[in-house]
């Protein structure tokens, strides 16, 4: 059910870009959803899929967006029309990255969307929590800011515009029906991730001495080849753009990646950016 103040807001023309924040177990994606179901019988709608750990548009470790058509029943059914390597499964000890990550497909979204609606991590407690935020509204400049509470363990966040005309902020609890999930369950629920995105992966070669060496220096990636087995990269293309993840299979000191990876043959790859994740047994083919 949407909230009549929110169906209002976000209806207006002059509303463009909608972001939700809250902690883990509060609803936001869920009515992300309604809401830009709702909104896609009107509009062009893209969502930004931020939450790294439990992503609905891309596979974990990165942010993507997608366009939601009015016939579509759930995420599986929105085409991811970009991602951005974040290289983590949480943003803490990521801000930047994350940052501009969204601000980057936020923007990207825009040149094709009337409306764009952020879906974000649930990393809300403390400095960081409050820097993420407030960085990622500054980053975005919103016209709308959702925060969704189970008691007023956000306030400390959506006070800091308060003062201020824009964005325009809505609060709301959480629905009773709002089931928390175990750790279990998110950690299964990104394995079966990782393996669907896996699952028509095929080895390629990328010479490493001739592109983009990402977070780590080509002096230690052929230093420590032997123990990259199974690391979660990404292969960007000569425009710079993430096109797909890929996961290390063995380093040639004297040049030689090979990679399982889903990514199209047509796509030349400029770089390679290493991430802090390795692959669960059983996510390749």
């Amino acid at each position: 059910m949407i909230p009549k103040s929110l169906r209002t807001k976000a209806e207006d023309p002059s509303c463009h870009i909608i972001v939700f924040l809250g902690g883990v177990d509060t609803g936001k994606t869920t009515l992300v959803w309604e809401l830009a179901k709702e909104l896609s019988k009107s509009y062009t709608v893209g969502v930004v899929d931020s939450d790294i750990g439990q992503s609905h548009l891309g596979p974990p470790t990165t942010i993507g967006w997608g366009i939601v058509l009015p016939d579509a029943e759930d995420w599986d059914e929105v085409q991811v029309r970009g991602i951005y390597f974040v290289g983590a499964l949480s943003p803490q000890g990521h801000l930047l990255p994350t940052v501009v990550g969204t601000k980057l497909l936020c923007d990207d979204a825009r040149t094709f969307c009337d409306k764009v609606i952020v879906d974000t991590t649930g990393l809300i407690w403390g400095d960081v929590g409050r820097i993420l935020k407030s960085t990622k509204v500054d980053a975005l400049a919103p016209d709308l800011v959702v925060g969704m509470q189970k008691g007023r363990e956000l306030e400390p966040i959506l006070n800091l515009w308060k003062g201020m005309n824009r964005p325009s902020v809505l609060k709301f609890q959480t629905p009773p029906e709002v089931r928390s999930k175990t750790w279990e369950m998110r950690y299964n629920y990104r394995e079966e991730q990782f393996r669907k995105y896996f699952q028509e992966a095929k080895l390629v070669q990328v010479r490493w001495r001739e592109v983009g060496i990402f977070n780590l220096s080509p002096e230690r990636l052929a230093e420590m080849g032997d123990r990259q087995k199974g690391r979660v990269i990404s292969l960007r293309d000569r425009q710079g753009k993430d096109r797909a993840l890929g996961a290390v299979e063995n380093v040639d000191p004297r040049g030689v990646l090979t990679i399982w990876t889903p990514l199209e043959e047509e796509v030349e790859v400029g770089g390679v950016v290493f991430g802090e994740v390795w692959l669960p047994e059983g996510a390749l083919p």
